[in-house]
């Protein structure tokens, strides 16, 4: 499936934001580390002063990590421009591992992945949860607020992937709600909101232009072959909105799923 071509998997903000042309992308997971938020960010979602949080790659056997393959266009300018982005700014280097899509019928490949290593110089580490949250909750870069990136990287898993846990995002993301709440700092918490409901609207336009394709064609009669990343029903989005909106409707009062996790 994959053929010759050049894939890199995104596990953070290469999800929604990365930055290159690419001819073809696939949700699913690569197996053996867990994500973390245990890279700081003096750049993109942080600066010299707050230095921000955002995640890479811990190798743990028995677990696996979600996010979504690209298969590159122009190799030779992508990777010019990766390496910038990831390695440069980010303290980020290489490895290869094997992606495996979501619809298990498919078959797994290699794709180059982007990890922060406890070598480089911005590499934080573990920490309590709370300081992680705090870490999150009051830096900003130029890519806009550390809190943006927790929200779409939730969105993302809670809206493709409604029945895989990712308890380390999820617990970080009531945390730093929980922060912001006591703040009163509204303008960042309708980041949240704003993060699910813009994932909410590329689910439905990639169902628009699904039935809109299969009309075009007269394939309503022949029975298609669903692929992991674009083949849904009415039900299924409707579902996946539902039970983002009862995430959506949280309120001043809020429990958390966990402490010092």
């Amino acid at each position: 499936m994959s053929g010759s071509a050049l894939w890199v998997f995104g596990y953070g903000s290469l999800i929604w934001n990365p930055g290159f042309e690419y001819s073809n992308s696939q949700i699913g997971r690569i197996h053996g580390y867990c994500r973390r938020f245990y890279q700081g960010s003096d750049t993109h979602r942080g600066n010299k002063q707050r230095i921000g949080r955002v995640v890479t790659l811990i190798e743990e056997e028995g677990v696996s990590t979600w996010g979504r393959a690209f298969q590159l266009t122009d190799e030779s300018s992508t990777l010019a421009y990766l390496t910038n982005r990831e390695s440069s700014l980010g303290g980020y280097t290489t490895v290869i591992a094997q992606f495996h899509p979501l619809d298990p019928r498919e078959e797994s490949f290699p794709v180059l992945v982007y990890i922060a290593l406890p070598c480089n110089s911005l590499f934080l580490g573990s920490a309590p949860l709370e300081q992680i949250a705090k870490d999150i909750a009051y830096s900003s870069g130029i890519c806009g607020p550390n809190v943006e990136y927790l929200a779409k990287l939730a969105a993302f898993m809670r809206i493709h992937l409604p029945h895989e846990s990712d308890d380390h995002l999820f617990c970080l993301e009531d945390s730093v709600q929980e922060i912001l709440t006591k703040d009163m700092n509204y303008k960042l918490l309708k980041l949240f909101d704003e993060a699910l409901e813009n994932e909410i609207n590329d689910l439905i336009e990639l169902k628009s232009v699904i039935n809109r394709m299969d009309s075009a064609l007269d394939l309503s009669s022949t029975p298609t072959t669903p692929t992991s990343s674009s083949s849904f029903s009415d039900s299924d989005v409707n579902h996946r909105m539902e039970s983002s909106s009862k995430h959506t409707d949280r309120v001043t009062v809020r429990k958390l799923r966990c402490i010092n996790k």
